[in-house]
């Protein structure tokens, strides 16, 4: 990319927007294209106009376009990540802005007022800022209607995304996605620009647009999970599974990206994201929880919701020495040895407090995952150097040869086999048929019970 940013020449950029307000996107998508080549920046306009293209309502008697619309849909979807891979986060701050009532948007007004009332030109605003762009802002508003701005903030537009409903058409809900896509990627990369220093992590978007605490902290995310766990619900079966699919993606790279911020030392509490997702993914059934961890990139946070699980069992059975472990505080420099030590010293000696099939597939579940997270982060990892041949890297937080050994000890594993295999047979005795359904759904746990117990290595 050149040293200078250049922007689209001014009499390309009215082709583009004359091309999308007579209903040309293809032509004025491939204009865009040709742009990018030689690195020319598109303007806030038209990258205004390209994100009302996807969040335009389409009408039922337009099925006859209904392929040019995919196409149109998932071109603009293509340049807007290509624009964001040259350009960087910041082309998209605009974007922002257009939200209803978007904090950035409020502190963008503060700043620009501030700059009205230092300047003699009464008609300055931002967009002076930008060097060869034209100010077709109105031409833009033409087309767009209602874009952004029809969402109360980005949490609205990601509930309206992820929040599942028959009623939207297929090419609706892909559109969607795809715009949430975007901007979730324009997070994610201002967080990788921002993430060697603590001091910037606390200035990234993500940050600007969740609510702050009354001493500036964020630790209140009921809202943000209930949003984000949607398409964990119930309802997940009768939705198209390419939908559903995307829209687990996205949920759990929004929380994996407040995952990744909690872990610098920055007033967002890692104990409380971790605590409030656990809960409120249970309050919605097991299986939420269950799928939920299935798009969590960071064992370490897995290791953490799986802690909280393990705080609501019966630890009765658990030798009083070991006690303490119970009320240690996360931390994301915790070494996997104390995981291990939660592991084989209390949560392997845990019950459920009632012992019945979908408490017992929990319990199964957590020992399961927190066995294969603490041997995810703590076994050999091997590097091929083609001069030298293979050599084992470790990290400074990994298991040492014993603790590892331990870890794989299958002797401590069969033990809380048996154990498990007693509760099964408790179940199966105390179980009261009442009906088909009632024993089908029983059924149900006890298979994925065993398909758990199958994947343990003992």
């Amino acid at each position: 990319m050149p040293s200078t940013t250049l922007y689209i020449q001014e009499n390309i950029q009215s082709m583009i927007l004359d091309y999308f307000e007579v209903g040309c996107h293809i032509d004025a998508l491939e204009l865009i294209e040709t742009a990018l080549i030689s690195y020319r920046k598109p303007s806030t306009a038209i990258l205004q106009v390209m994100v009302g293209l996807l969040l335009r309502k389409r009408e039922p008697n337009e099925q006859k376009h209904y392929k040019e619309h995919w196409i149109a849909t998932d071109k603009t979807h293509d340049l807007l990540l290509k624009i964001l891979r040259i350009f960087g986060p910041r082309i998209f701050d605009s974007l922002w802005d257009t939200f209803d009532h978007s904090h950035l948007a409020e502190f963008k007004r503060q700043q620009q007022q501030l700059q009205y009332q230092n300047t003699s030109d009464p008609s300055y605003t931002d967009d002076d800022d930008d060097d060869g762009a034209i100010d077709t802002s109105d031409h833009a508003e033409s087309f767009i209607h209602q874009g952004l701005e029809a969402f109360e903030d980005f949490w609205d537009f990601v509930s309206q995304c992820l929040k599942y409903s028959d009623e939207i058409a297929l090419i609706q809900a892909k559109s969607y996605l795809h715009l949430l896509d975007i901007l979730v990627s324009v997070l994610e990369q201002d967080f990788y620009f921002k993430r060697d220093c603590a001091a910037n992590v606390t200035k990234s978007t993500l940050l600007t647009i969740i609510q702050k605490n009354v001493v500036g902290g964020w630790d209140r995310f009921e809202r943000y999970l209930d949003i984000m766990l949607e398409p964990f619900g119930s309802h997940q079966n009768d939705c198209s599974s390419m939908i559903i699919t995307k829209q687990k993606a996205l949920g759990g790279r929004l929380l994996n990206l407040m995952h990744a911020i909690s872990c610098y030392d920055i007033p967002l509490s890692m104990t409380s994201l971790a605590d409030q997702t656990f809960r409120s993914s249970m309050q919605r059934g097991v299986d939420c929880f269950t799928n939920l961890i299935k798009y969590i990139k960071f064992d370490s946070f897995i290791l953490q919701l799986c802690d909280c699980g393990f705080l609501d069992v019966d630890w009765s059975t658990v030798p009083q020495r070991y006690h303490y472990l119970k009320k240690e505080k996360p931390s994301s420099v915790e070494n996997p040895s104390r995981w291990l030590n939660k592991w084989m010293h209390t949560y392997t000696k845990t019950r459920p407090k009632k012992i019945k099939w979908k408490n017992l597939y929990l319990h199964v579940f957590l020992i399961w995952q927190y066995y294969h997270s603490i041997l995810k982060i703590s076994s050999l990892r091997y590097d091929l150097d083609h001069n030298q041949g293979t050599v084992v890297i470790r990290g400074c937080n990994d298991l040492d040869n014993d603790a590892l050994s331990t870890l794989l000890d299958d002797g401590m594993l069969k033990t809380w086999y048996r154990q498990v295999t007693t509760w099964m047979e408790q179940c199966r005795k105390s179980d009261v048929v009442v009906s088909s359904r009632h024993y089908d759904d029983e059924q149900h746990w006890e298979q994925r019970i065993e398909l758990l117990l199958d994947t343990l290595t003992f």
